[in-house]
């Protein structure tokens, strides 16, 4: 089993197309489903994120589980549209540290994450700032291995691109430009599962 998380339905679309995903019925998430892959819209923040696992476990898990955040986020000096696989998520709140373990070779540069309460527009240090990847690690812990837990993001602001001036289309466009790139992190992910190949249209 695949289970995506993603703050936002624009970040949700483009994910939706590409696993052939079909709306699940209503609840307190958005919830989309396909034979093998989840995924649920947790909205933004890290208890978001984490309430937003909680429910897809509830659906049943079991401890071969690939589990992901998909999202953007901003960094100082990494060109919008990069995407990074997370090599070390850091909460500013608690201090807490996660080192998602890459057992498998990255189709794509790792980088530093920091998840933050509120939007980061002074890119203090060389990281990914982001809202939701630390409450993800936090509660997906419980229910896989480390190596299952995977974080992702495509670069969306920087100093130079103000996330003020983000919108809807432009976050879908962000996530469509690296769709193939971030299925191929589910795909080897989920090869960590013993899964066969995610389907996909």
């Amino acid at each position: 089993m695949i289970r995506l998380i993603v703050a936002l339905p624009a970040e949700a679309r483009p994910l939706i197309r590409r696993f052939g995903l079909a709306r699940a019925a209503g609840g307190e998430f958005a919830v989309w489903v396909a034979a093998e892959v989840s995924l649920v819209i947790s909205g933004v923040g890290q208890a978001a994120a984490a309430s937003a696992v909680a429910r897809l476990a509830a659906d049943g898990h079991r401890a071969e589980t690939a589990w992901l955040n998909v999202g953007i986020g901003g960094h100082r000096s990494l060109p919008v549209g990069e995407i990074v696989l997370a090599r070390r998520v850091t909460d500013t709140a608690s201090g807490r540290v996660w080192r998602p373990p890459q057992v498998f070779e990255p189709p794509c540069a790792t980088a530093t994450v920091t998840t933050v309460d509120r939007p980061e527009l002074e890119y203090p240090q060389e990281t990914v700032y982001e809202m939701e990847a630390a409450g993800f690690c936090a509660a997906a812990e419980r229910f896989a291995r480390a190596e299952l837990i995977q974080v992702v993001k495509v670069i969306s602001d920087n100093v130079n691109a103000s996330p003020e001036r983000l919108t809807a289309a432009r976050v879908a466009e962000l996530i469509e430009d690296r769709i193939e790139t971030i299925g191929l992190i589910v795909e080897r992910t989920a090869a960590l599962t013993g899964l066969a190949r995610p389907s996909h249209r």
